[in-house]
């Protein structure tokens, strides 16, 4: 770049009246600006030295789209954890990647008015402009957010990819009515926990832990009746009618709840946990030596494994091992369709092969990629993940189970507080959904 003489010459005049006015020596640089190249003009203690050697800007390119991540507090990248520096260090990359894009992580709570369901359907009615470009979501949550409108599906879908790479089980998380609606990176499934020390060798099935007579802990009073829904589907039980609409098979029914009453008469499940509700009551008691097994989910026992504790697939009723896994999705919400592209992309990188291989082990949940197993170095968990997640199924949908979590719920306490009839209460329990 040149410089006319005067103007050159007024700016020279100005620099060192401006070292004067100093005192003394001044260190200092002034850039004058055309194009990408620069002249570099620098004030030193012997005066002012000019170079003609070109200089390239390195100012940051301008931000052009600013995308916000909506996280729940486990998953939050600023923890002194290695599986958040890792996820820190992937947002970075993917920052660096993109020129021009810009990340901002908000951590929302899991429930409650400031819960991520809760504030993601409250923008979507009144500030559109306040929703997330990606969130983190549960499988149940995102079924209400897609049913809603709140979330958009994604333009590729895992059945699309053609890694064979995904667990089965994480190719039907994302899945909601027929539709890819998100992208899985974290797997959760009920598992059985014991200490060997107290309980002795894994059981072969739940015959075998009929026969230990030691109290099994789970949540007797779950809304949901998780367990009781696992034994029924495991014993071959069907959920729907040829119409769609809600149903109960009283024989399969019955087997479940004589299960619980055998169970009950020899104290696997006492009177004393028919108020438990939810996972952290149970694993409260455990901890504190209640009992010494427990059904739970993976998260419970894989974000800080006890010393005296391993853990087992779940036992079907029928045979082999049968579990209900949930997890978690990438869900695109931002209404800005430039913006949508960026979170898919985003949701895609954060989902990649290589980086879960490197993320899935420190991150408290099963994998979702059969890949990432090679990154578990304890043999054991290793041996645990493969496991469940081959024998994984996906839960019902929250609209189904709403409707029979209660009804199984009753009926379960009805077993076990109550001593009730295992058939008569099965009957009664499928007769609830039988339209007059």
């Amino acid at each position: 770049m040149k410089l006319s003489s005067s103007v050159f010459v007024v700016l020279i005049v100005g620099l060192f009246q401006l070292s004067a006015c100093a005192g003394g020596a001044v260190s200092g640089e002034v850039v004058v600006t055309q194009t990408a190249t620069l002249m570099q003009l620098t004030l030193t203690p012997a005066g002012l030295v000019s170079s003609d050697t070109p200089v390239v800007s390195t100012a940051s390119p301008p931000i052009q789209q600013k995308l916000t991540l909506w996280l729940p507090p486990q998953f939050n990248p600023d923890a002194p954890t290695t599986g958040a520096k890792l996820l820190k260090d992937r947002l970075r990359s993917f920052e660096q990647q993109n020129s021009g894009v810009e990340l901002t992580v908000r951590l929302k709570a899991l429930h409650g008015p400031a819960g991520l369901l809760e504030m993601l359907t409250a923008a979507h009615a009144a500030a559109p402009a306040a929703l997330p470009s990606l969130v983190a979501l549960t499988r149940s949550d995102l079924e209400t957010a897609a049913l809603k409108g709140i979330v958009y599906p994604l333009e590729t879908s895992l059945d699309a990819d053609k890694e064979e790479d995904w667990f089965e089980y994480a190719r039907q998380l994302g899945r909601i009515q027929g539709s890819a609606m998100g992208l899985p990176f974290a797997g959760d499934a009920l598992l059985l926990l014991y200490r060997p020390s107290r309980a002795g060798s894994p059981p072969q099935d739940w015959l075998d832990l009929l026969q230990r007579d030691q109290p099994i802990l789970f949540p007797v009073a779950d809304p949901y009746s998780l367990l009781t829904l696992d034994l029924y589907l495991s014993a071959g039980g069907v959920l729907q009618d040829n119409q769609g609409k809600p149903m109960l098979q009283a024989e399969i029914l019955e087997k479940v709840l004589r299960f619980y009453a055998d169970g009950a008469e020899r104290n696997l499940f006492p009177e004393w946990m028919v108020p438990l509700e939810n996972d952290e009551q149970t694993w409260q008691s455990y901890r504190e030596q209640n009992a010494h097994w427990l059904v739970t989910h993976s998260s419970y026992y894989l974000t800080n494994p006890p010393a005296d504790t391993l853990a087992v697939p779940l036992p079907s009723l029928s045979s082999g091992n049968f579990t209900l896994a949930g997890g978690w999705l990438w869900a695109v919400a931002d209404p800005d369709p430039k913006r949508r592209q960026f979170a898919e992309q985003l949701a895609y990188y954060l989902t990649d092969k290589a980086f879960l291989e490197e993320w899935s082990p420190y991150s408290g949940y099963l994998p979702v990629r059969a890949s990432s197993l090679s990154g578990w170095n304890k043999q054991t968990l290793r041996m645990l993940a493969d496991d469940v997640t081959r024998s994984a199924q996906v839960p019902p949908p929250d609209e189904l189970v709403s409707v029979l979590g209660p009804i199984l719920q009753e009926a379960t306490i009805a077993i076990i507080r109550d001593h009730s009839n295992p058939a008569q209460t099965a009957q009664t329990a499928a007769a609830k959904l039988v339209t007059p």
